[in-house]
């Protein structure tokens, strides 16, 4: 054996381990080589042999005690090894290995089992495969047993339903054709639509509906060749014509009927014939007239004073403004009044004959309008008086100045 050179500081990785609850190595390579680290002759391999043989030789007898793990290198001596570890027992625990030769199944890894026995196992998205037996799994196609804890095989459930389904069938009946059948197992039940109806089929659902040729409440749809008795018609449209016994064209009208409707042709006819032999008769203050209610228009004019107008169906009749009113603000001309009664009145170029006043004044604004007035006035008279204006021009004479006065004296005196 040719000699090899280790460091005396290495360790004998695979055999380290712990015993008797003390961590060591087999032993340094000092203590396998000689001081010069090298494994140079068979004696340094025996007393090496001999060492490793002391520990060997206590675990094979069962006395060899681990404290948690046991490290195995393998056959490659490399940064792997397989440790074989416990959790720190509460009380003494035995495993104990089969007379057998096999590979340790483990909790996560995947692995085949053979020739095993689970009692009460709980089964976790379980794959079977090939196939399933055992006094739990029945291959029986009546399902006599009726087991709630067997499972029974796929042939005998195939065959129990096939021999159910086989038996039986759906009755039914409709209004005519008398009892049908349908076999579940091999037929189909068909949903035809008769007079008016259609069927239709979608997922799970038939459907029956009337047809086109149904008449509905609501729909916008053409009738033909149907008679309606005693109908209410609502906002009916009539299109094209009408005809029956209830419908007449009688110019005429004679029948007078309080049940049937009239044509429009009769209808125009017959008051045609009736406007044209009718007239409007008027009579006036002076005069009559006769309007031809057919051809002729009556007309409203308006006399001295007086205005017509239309507006839409109204006549209006008023007076025009050559008629005086009431209140309004107008301008008479050419007018005798006779005994009147005037209030406050404007007088402009005023020609009056035995002109009486009621009062006692005549007030002159004069020819600025003011404040300032002349009132002519005369003393409450006791008897009839008369004051005569000479014939001629000049100026009134006023007690208002002594000069004035005395004026006045010498021109009475001179009259006499």
């Amino acid at each position: 054996m040719a000699d090899r050179s280790v460091l005396t500081t290495d360790t004998l990785e695979t055999f380290r381990t712990t015993y008797n609850s003390t961590a060591a190595d087999v032993g340094d390579i000092t203590a396998v080589t000689g001081a010069s680290g090298i494994i140079a002759s068979a004696t340094d391999i025996v007393e090496a042999v001999t060492l490793m043989n002391t520990e060997v030789t206590a675990i094979k007898a069962g006395t060899a005690v681990f404290e948690t793990q046991l490290t195995f290198e393998g056959d490659t001596a490399d940064a792997h090894e397989t440790i074989l570890a416990i959790t720190d027992p509460t009380a003494d625990r035995t495993i104990t290995f089969p007379d057998a030769t096999g590979t340790v199944v483990t909790t996560t890894a995947t692995q085949t089992l053979t020739n095993k026995t689970l009692t009460s196992p709980t089964l976790t998205s379980a794959v079977l495969n090939t196939a399933v037996s055992g006094s739990a799994f029945l291959d029986e196609d009546n399902m006599d047993s009726n087991s709630a804890t067997k499972l029974a095989s796929q042939q005998s459930i195939k065959a129990y339903v096939d021999a159910q389904i086989t038996a039986q069938d759906l009755d039914f009946t409709a209004d005519s054709g008398g009892a049908l059948s349908i076999d579940l197992d091999s037929e189909s039940i068909t949903f035809t639509g008769g007079t008016g109806i259609d069927t239709s089929g979608s997922g799970n659902t038939v459907t029956f509906a009337i047809d086109s040729t149904v008449t509905t409440l609501a729909g916008s749809q053409t009738l033909t060749n149907k008679t309606l008795t005693t109908p209410t018609l609502t906002s009916a449209v009539l299109n094209t014509s009408l005809s029956g016994t209830a419908f007449l064209d009688e110019d005429n009208l004679a029948s007078n009927s309080a049940t049937k409707a009239a044509s429009q042709q009769s209808i125009k006819a017959y008051v045609d014939s009736n406007i044209t032999a009718e007239d409007l008769d008027i009579t006036t203050d002076s005069g009559t007239i006769a309007i031809d209610l057919d051809s002729e228009t009556l007309t409203f004019a308006g006399g001295t004073g007086i205005d017509t107008t239309g507006s839409s169906n109204t006549l209006t009749v008023s007076i025009d403004s050559t008629v005086t009113t009431l209140t309004g603000t107008q301008t008479l001309t050419n007018k005798t009044l006779t005994s009147p009664t005037i209030n406050s009145p404007t007088i402009t170029s005023l020609t009056a004959t035995a002109l009486a006043l009621t009062d006692a004044s005549i007030v002159f604004e004069g020819a600025t309008a003011d404040a300032h007035e002349t009132t002519l006035t005369v003393v409450d008279p006791t008897a009839d008086r008369t004051i005569t204006i000479p014939n001629e021009t000049g100026t009134l004479i006023t007690s208002a100045s002594a000069a004035t006065n005395a004026f006045s004296i010498s021109i009475a005196a001179a009259l006499g």
